[in-house]
């Protein structure tokens, strides 16, 4: 299975923003798409427009689906039915870009209601990513890891014409870009063991350094500024960088499995990862990959799945290999000064106890413990915040 991009640091992913840290919060939703072998999923920043690629192996055909209300509908759409490998999104969601393997790089300037394919060779496409505007394009050729020599092309034009970079020929994986497309970061599999990074829109590479050799990275994501990073491997963890790829932390994700898909919201501050293992299925991270949670469902089998998240970090989605494509809402949201709070995802009959921090540190307790009614909750412009830069407020489960 080839790794996705979303343009997470879009869909992916813009602030910080704090969420249930109980695992049981957590509400996966499957949506009306289909079963298929899911390949890659993208969504535009608010996460109302998603798409998703299908594909039974390299190059077996599949479909594209797109939904245009946040996962709920999903539409088959005119896309050709080849073996697609990766698609990526602009950040309203209406300009797209899918590869396929060896059947080239198609665009979409309308959500994906019509498909046009570009001028890009037949190669053995395996990832892509865009900037927010859909006008950088760069996108890499692999073997899922197996091995082999291939290049990096980019894209200044929306796809309309592509060029080779400077990267070294190595068994790409994944790709990510920022939101203006000039800082790329690309992983290399087993038996190239790199992180390459690229701070001009792919016409320089440079090894990233202060990582362990011998891993095979499986999956990256960039925060929209670029500065953070993640990276995913096969059962060697999840790596994480504050400085661009200048250096690197191993974080406590797991290290006994193989994530196939990770992602990051606009701020880097919430990731979420795909373990392919039946009895994991995701995890989530809401401190830039301090911590991590399983969520536990839906859950994944020995392909595992991809995954993205909406730029506020409140909706994430999850296509599963051979499965169907699950939603969830994240009940957080960050506030700036007289914002009112709202949540989403509430377990009906759960006790929850609204809290207010300033720095994600330390948290005090606001109002009274209150039984979940609804699956959502708005709380009123009370706070005097007008002193405050930023307020942040989450919902803990209470006893």
């Amino acid at each position: 299975m080839t790794p996705t991009t979303c343009l997470l640091g879009l869909c992916t992913a813009v602030v910080l923003v704090a969420s249930l840290s109980n695992a049981q919060a957590q509400i996966w939703t499957r949506t009306s798409a289909p079963n298929q072998i899911w390949q890659a999923v993208a969504s535009s920043t608010d996460g109302t427009k998603m798409v998703a690629v299908a594909s039974a192996g390299p190059g077996t055909p599949g479909p594209i689906y797109t939904s245009a209300n946040s996962g709920v509908a999903w539409t088959l759409t005119s896309a050709p039915i080849v073996g697609w490998s990766s698609v990526a999104s602009s950040a309203d969601g209406t300009h797209l870009a899918a590869v396929a393997f060896q059947n080239g790089i198609y665009t979409s300037t309308n959500a994906g209601t019509t498909w046009t394919k570009t001028t890009a060779p037949d190669e053995g496409w395996w990832s892509i990513a865009s900037s927010a505007d859909g006008n950088q394009l760069v996108a890499t050729i692999g073997a899922g890891g197996l091995g082999g020599a291939f290049p990096i092309y980019a894209s200044t034009n929306s796809g309309a014409t592509w060029a080779r970079t400077s990267a070294p020929e190595l068994d790409w994986t994944s790709v990510a870009c920022s939101a203006d497309g000039a800082k790329v970061v690309a992983g290399a599999g087993f038996g190239h063991n790199g992180i390459y990074l690229s701070p001009d829109f792919g016409g320089t590479w440079a090894l990233a350094t202060n990582l362990p050799s011998g891993l095979g990275w499986t999956y990256v994501a960039s925060s929209t500024d670029g500065v953070k990073l993640a990276a995913a491997t096969q059962n060697s963890g999840i790596y994480t960088s504050t400085n661009s790829g200048a250096s690197w932390t191993l974080t406590t994700a797991p290290t006994n499995l193989v994530y196939t898909s990770v992602a990051s919201s606009a701020d880097g501050h919430h990731l979420a990862a795909v373990a392919d293992s039946l009895s994991r299925g995701v995890y989530i991270s809401t401190d830039s990959g301090a911590t991590w949670t399983a969520t536990g469902s839906p859950s994944t089998d020995a392909n595992g799945g991809r995954a993205a998240i909406c730029a506020d970090g409140t909706k994430l989605v999850a296509a599963i290999t051979q499965g169907g494509i699950y939603v969830s809402f994240l009940p957080a949201m960050t506030l700036i000064k007289a914002v009112k709070p709202a949540f989403f995802g509430l377990s009906l009959g759960t006790n929850y106890q609204l809290q207010l921090s300033g720095d994600l540190s330390s948290w005090t307790n606001q109002g009274s413990p209150f039984i979940a009614t609804n699956s959502t909750m708005t709380y009123p412009q009370y706070w005097d915040v007008d002193n405050w830069d930023e307020l942040i407020f989450r919902l803990q489960i209470s006893p």
